[in-house]
């Protein structure tokens, strides 16, 4: 009595969504909904979730660096606003370290008021949310 074939090997299952491709050095985007309150640099709540994310998206790829690139809106002097946005990119970074990631890996840039990305400049009348717009965080692929 012979037995019967072994059934033909199943392929592998991939576990979770393909990997996105790597993107290239010098791409630079927005986290999204990684905003700051007006005259702060601590991270809020809601911008928690994106900084978790690319702190998972790092940990997947040991060798990528960033640079950590941070914004205010047009709202008080400029120096000031240059001081805040540097003190947003190194919360920014020091939330990431507390998530694993190494300080080495990331640099951080603050540009204060000067890209804005909507026309919120001085002594333009905006709403709170348009100004809002302008106090970002920005991602900067590194090789």
């Amino acid at each position: 009595m012979s037995l019967p074939p072994p059934p033909p090997p199943q392929p592998p299952v991939a576990q979770g969504p393909p990997p996105s491709p790597k993107p290239k050095p010098g791409v630079v985007f927005q986290l999204e909904k990684v905003y700051y309150d007006f005259d702060k640099y601590n991270i809020r709540p809601d911008a928690a979730k994106a900084l978790d994310e690319l702190a998972a998206y790092l940990r997947q790829d040991p060798e990528q660096r960033v640079e950590l690139r941070a914004h205010t809106d047009s709202r008080g002097p400029a120096i000031y606003n240059q001081w805040l946005s540097d003190e947003r990119a190194k919360s920014a970074k020091k939330y990431l370290i507390n998530k694993g990631i190494e300080a080495a890996r990331m640099d951080t840039r603050g540009f204060g008021e000067t890209q804005l990305v909507n026309g919120c400049s001085d002594g333009v009348k905006c709403t709170p949310q348009q100004h809002q717009m302008n106090r970002r965080l920005e991602v900067k692929m590194l090789e």
